[in-house]
């Protein structure tokens, strides 16, 4: 018996991760899904007097993911729970490892992750996060332009695979412009600007398997709704329970078409979140379910309606 198909290194699990097998003989087979590494069983797929097959595993690592976005110094940082290694084995025959990642994306090593444009505006005060996948240990040269003063700062990483490198803008006071380039990799360039007083960041999981981050700068709207539960007695009315929850109406900047069209994955994003002005992440539900961010001859901007994923209680 022989593998005759497996999935490429670093696919992304919106596509399925399909496995083919053929052998000479009918026969009961099992396949062992396991976590690479710690050998931790996933799953077991059983084909029943067969000599071949296709078969998807992806149902079997979904739920290994955990995305935990946070702010961080700037340089390179743990990339746990971005990706999941499995082997895929039966008697006589076991796969190769293969690493996989959330999204939609098609695979490639070496590569940067996201969708977003590599020219980018950052607050002074904001962090960004890239996503990238590297197949040697790599280098991040951090160029930071002010007025005429131009300094570089280099930072090594001596894995290799799924890694993330954090930006954080307040690292570099003063800094006009900073250029993060990894070596024969990519580069992204950010604009540092000032963000009116009322931005709001919000960060999501993208296609390509990454955390993306934007700031809309207006908020269009903002309400609080209430639900009270009462009751009536001799008293008259009581409230005796009081849940409340705040509404947003997000605004973005005028974009290009493909710009918008990165920023729109956020409506089918399966975790989303909103970055307070302390840094934290809340877990955020997008409401909208449709924007336009395409119209001929101008540039669009998007209105996105997102709420915190818990509602305040009171009592």
């Amino acid at each position: 018996m022989q593998f005759t198909q497996i999935p490429p290194d670093y696919s992304s699990l919106g596509g399925g991760a399909r496995y083919a097998f053929e052998a000479d003989e009918t026969a009961d087979r099992d396949f062992r899904i396991a976590e690479a590494g710690t050998d931790r069983l996933l799953g077991i797929k059983r084909f029943r007097n067969t000599a071949a097959a296709v078969f998807d595993i992806a149902p079997y690592l979904r739920d290994r993911f955990r995305f935990e976005p946070g702010g961080g110094p700037t340089g390179f940082a743990n990339a746990d729970g971005r990706c999941v290694a499995a082997t895929v084995a039966t008697d006589g025959a076991t796969a190769a490892v293969r690493t996989f990642l959330r999204g939609t994306a098609e695979a490639g090593a070496p590569a940067l992750r996201t969708s977003q444009p590599h020219a980018r505006l950052l607050g002074h005060d904001e962090c960004d996060e890239i996503t990238l996948v590297t197949t040697a240990p790599c280098t991040a040269a951090v160029t930071v332009r002010s007025g005429g003063t131009v300094s570089r700062t280099d930072f090594a990483d001596s894995g290799t695979g799924v890694r993330l490198f954090r930006l954080d803008a307040a690292d570099f006071p003063g800094a006009e412009t900073i250029a993060v380039a990894f070596e024969g990799i990519g580069r992204i360039e950010y604009r540092i600007v000032e963000r009116p007083a009322e931005a709001r960041r919000v960060a999501w999981i993208g296609r390509a398997g990454s955390i993306e981050h934007y700031t809309f700068p207006v908020v269009k709207a903002e309400e609080v709704r209430v639900a009270k539960r009462r009751i009536y007695g001799d008293e008259g009315y009581r409230t005796v329970r009081c849940e409340s929850e705040r509404l947003l109406t997000l605004q973005s900047a005028y974009e290009t078409p493909a710009a918008a069209e990165a920023l729109a994955e956020l409506l089918e994003a399966p975790q989303a979140w909103i970055v307070g002005t302390d840094g934290a992440y809340g877990e955020a539900d997008i409401l909208s379910d449709r924007a336009a961010f395409r119209r001929h001859g101008t540039l669009c901007c998007l209105e996105i309606a997102i709420r915190p994923t818990r509602k305040l209680r009171d009592r």
